[in-house]
């Protein structure tokens, strides 16, 4: 049974000795790998703190796209592959996105702080909206995240000129990627009418408010049934 003890805290990361002995891009992400040992005992809520505190989760920026560089991300990073595989994985995320308060924004007083405070919502969102995590998550906690995605995007809404399309977008992908999973007839009519609804639930980015909208008020409608 796995110990709530195991745990992987980067030990080699920027700042360190060890790190600036490090020669190319390839071994300064390789760095970052959990050992196998650890990754097989480590417990799935020590593994999603693992993940969120990834040290370069703002490559994500270097493709056109947030799922393009999470892609990519998961392809060099052994955390997030094993994360997707367990199946207690989007119970711990939802326990950690239960936490956060898009309105805590505020309480920074620097532009840089408020865009790392914004990004943290980025990553935990771009999880919990990966197809595999979102069918591992039962009917409650699903509910759970349905009701806490949307209080986030209308959060957000309210604070436009802090979060932007970027900081919406990407809590609308949760609900998005939700209606996809459950196959909501809706959202699957929408879709072969609007190429962009397609290209959106891809992607991960949009700046078309009043479809974003839409999606969200869609998903709330799967909590009446």
């Amino acid at each position: 049974m796995p110990s709530k003890k195991v745990t992987w805290n980067y030990p080699v990361r920027p700042g360190t000795e060890e790190w600036k002995q490090l020669n190319s891009f390839k071994e300064r992400l390789d760095a970052f790998n959990i050992p196998d040992d650890v990754l097989l005992e480590i417990t799935t809520e020590e593994l999603v703190k693992t993940c969120l505190e990834y040290p370069w989760w703002i490559l994500i920026t270097s493709r056109d796209y947030n799922q393009e560089g999470y892609d990519f991300l998961k392809s060099v990073f052994n955390g997030f592959r094993e994360l997707e595989k367990r199946e207690d994985a989007g119970r711990e995320l939802i326990k950690e996105y239960e936490k956060m308060n898009p309105e805590d924004i505020y309480k920074f007083d620097t532009l840089v702080k408020q865009g790392v405070f914004s990004f943290k919502f980025t990553y935990i969102e771009l999880l919990l909206a990966q197809k595999d995590i979102v069918k591992s998550i039962n009917d409650k906690d699903l509910g759970l995240l349905i009701k806490k995605s949307s209080s986030v995007y209308n959060a957000k809404s309210e604070a436009f000129e802090k979060y932007s399309f970027y900081g919406i977008a990407s809590s609308c992908l949760i609900l998005s990627r939700v209606l996809e999973v459950k196959r909501h007839d809706n959202f699957i009519i929408l879709g072969s009418e609007l190429p962009e609804v397609v290209s959106y639930n891809k992607k991960g980015n949009s700046v078309n408010k009043e479809l974003l909208d839409h999606i969200c008020n869609e998903a709330l409608t799967l909590l009446k049934n």
